[in-house]
């Protein structure tokens, strides 16, 4: 993969990047900070529609998942940042903005989920 010079070389993309590697490493301290605690089963499903079955158990995979997503998004839309600057450089900040976005949904969800156990 060619990766353009001014790439790690402009401000707001290494500020994104930055920004997206630390809300990585937050999931996963907040992961591992949570199921440290010995429990065997976690709630990973929340449906409000189904009254008193609303929550669905699983182990402890199913919420490590949420820290694989985060290095997967991470990884990915690296990736797919340094394709987007060579097309224009707005798109690939857009484009790391999003993952920002993301990463914060996973972390509110991921702690929201381990807060109801």
């Amino acid at each position: 993969m060619n990766i353009p010079k001014q790439y790690f070389r402009d401000r707001l993309i290494l500020l994104l990047l930055s920004l997206n590697a630390f809300l990585t490493f937050l999931t996963f301290i907040f992961l591992i900070f949570r199921l440290g605690d010995g429990h065997s089963s976690y709630i990973v499903q929340y449906r409000q529609s189904l009254g008193a079955d609303a929550f669905t158990a699983g182990t402890v995979w199913q919420l490590i998942s949420f820290g694989l997503f985060a290095i997967v998004m991470l990884v990915g839309n690296l990736l797919l940042s340094i394709r987007m600057y060579l097309i224009h450089r707005q798109l690939s900040s857009v484009v790391l903005g999003m993952a920002t976005l993301l990463l914060i949904f996973g972390l509110v969800v991921s702690n929201a989920l381990l807060i109801l156990r």
